[in-house]
């Protein structure tokens, strides 16, 4: 092996030539492993002790009075259907391409998203728990970055609402000196923000609800014949003057004659879908129905039933009127609504006149 050598060359300093050997350059790279190992080391062990001092979970919440009740600040939130028009998480991309399962509304719904967009990537939100008027909690699953649990409070504030949006966190051993690093209360907090005032702007766009007073009534049986049907809520019109055109010549045919006021059977309402039992009150039931048609006597049964009078499309508040009557005396909110049409729209013009008897048997 050749050794170094040194030799001088017109005495410029600059014609020093240095040959290395194989084992100085092994033992030069071995101590440059070395101090990497160390340093490595060092690091790595400060990161674990820095680690351990931190939380293993994190909370986050926010705020918001908004001038409504409850009960209807509520409905927006426990229907992830709805999270289109207030949530700012669900308006980020609007090219997301989302998914229902389950029902829209309550425990077990389901929505799933999938984004190009890296802020929203691809999860899924499901409603775990919910209490009308008082909670809503939920699963959020985003892929690769595990599982946390969210909710919205709903506390009842001289006349208002104070909604509390808030998110469970773990997190994870050797992420949290990065979390600390990352003010995730200032940044989540200020998203959690900015749905709350969404939340707001369109809870308090809404009719405010019309006061009214349930009777308590004798719901005596009644022969009915009806359809099941689902819709829009801009189609419920149509809808049901189509239901109600083949019901008649269902009944027609099956010797049956019309003895009472049409009505529809609201079991499910949102703003996306409608869900309704369509039907007549007929002198006696068919002996034979067709396919899709039921026939059937109701039974005997209490109920509460408030008169309303006005146009169809303006009912909305009177609802919500019944609604909060319903909650204030302990009745269940959510009970499938008769509406039996008294009027007929076609003999009288004036639509100040249509009455309309809502009746929620017991």
């Amino acid at each position: 092996m050749r050794s170094a050598k040194l030799k001088k060359s017109s005495g410029n300093p600059r014609n020093i030539h240095h040959s290395y050997t194989f084992g100085e350059i092994k033992k030069t790279l071995m101590k440059v492993v070395k101090y990497l190992i160390i340093t490595t080391l060092v690091i790595f062990t400060g990161w674990c002790v820095w680690a351990v001092t931190l939380p293993s979970k994190m909370h986050i919440e926010r705020s918001l009075l908004i001038q409504s009740d409850p009960n209807t600040t509520f409905g927006p939130v426990n229907d992830l259907t709805q999270w289109i028009k207030w949530s700012y998480w669900d308006n980020i991309d609007p090219n997301m391409k989302t998914t229902f399962e389950g029902p829209n509304a309550g425990v077990g719904a389901i929505h799933l998203w999938e984004s190009t967009n890296d802020s929203v990537g691809k999860g899924s939100i499901e409603i775990l728990k919910s209490d009308a008027g008082k909670l809503v909690e939920y699963k959020l699953t985003f892929e690769g970055m595990g599982e946390s649990i969210g909710g919205w409070v709903f506390q009842d504030s001289a006349g208002a609402t104070k909604v509390t949006c808030y998110m469970d966190m773990e997190t994870p051993f050797m992420l949290r000196p990065m979390m600390a690093l990352v003010d995730m209360d200032a940044m989540l907090g200020a998203d959690f923000m900015k749905s709350l005032n969404g939340l707001k702007t369109l809870v308090e766009s809404f009719p405010k609800w019309t006061p009214v007073a349930m009777e308590e009534v004798d719901a005596a049986p009644m022969n009915v014949v009806t359809m099941k049907v689902s819709c829009t809520p801009s189609e419920i019109s149509k809808t049901l003057g189509e239901t109600y055109g083949k019901i008649g010549a269902m009944a027609g045919k099956a010797g049956s004659k019309q003895a009472g006021p049409v009505f529809a059977i609201y079991m499910n309402y949102t703003d996306t879908k409608v869900d309704m039992e369509v039907g007549f009150i007929v002198d006696k039931l068919p002996v034979k129905t067709d396919e899709g048609f039921n026939a059937y006597s109701t039974t005997h049964t209490k109920a509460l039933k408030v008169s309303y009078f006005g146009g169809y499309k303006s009912m909305y508040p009177f609802h919500m009127g019944i609604s909060e009557w319903l909650k204030v005396n302990g009745k269940d909110v959510h009970a499938p609504r008769w509406e039996l049409y008294i009027t007929d729209p076609g003999a009288e013009p004036d639509s100040t006149k249509w009455q309309t008897d809502i009746v929620i048997p017991q």
